[in-house]
């Protein structure tokens, strides 16, 4: 893949596996001026950044109390926790989707971190017990 970069669309299409031919980085120059690959790469940022803060930002909030307040439950709690992150998130993104569809919510940044750090919130925070009042 790394050297069909570097190659014409014919020469892609011609000899997959050999080397280029005169190497060009037309390729390149396309990805950037056809497509609006600055965006796309201005949003992965955003996106990712924003919501890797999200998640742990969460993760925090909810890992703190488990690991520094003694209460009923916090083994069982600890587990389900660690069982929920086991989870293979690849059998929601059906449901994920028509959802996300149902809210309109495609077609920007917003949508997305909304999408990943609001569920997160919830499911780390649902089920961490209130301090009791001394």
């Amino acid at each position: 893949m790394v050297l069909s970069s570097f190659k014409t669309n014919p020469q892609i299409l011609s000899n997959a596996g050999s080397l280029p031919d005169p190497p060009t980085l037309d390729g390149y120059r396309n990805a950037f001026t056809d497509v609006e690959l600055e965006r796309a790469l201005l949003n992965t940022l955003i996106y990712s950044v924003g919501g890797t803060a999200g998640e742990l930002t969460t993760g925090f909030l909810a890992a703190y109390p488990t690991s520094r307040l003694a209460f009923p439950g916090r083994r069982t709690l600890t587990v389900a926790f660690s069982v929920a992150l086991a989870d293979p998130l690849v059998g929601l993104i059906v449901p994920e989707f028509f959802i996300m569809r149902y809210l309109s919510l495609f077609d920007g940044t917003d949508p997305l971190l909304f999408r990943d750090v609001l569920p997160a919130f919830v499911r780390d925070h649902a089920g961490i017990p209130r301090q009791p009042a001394a």
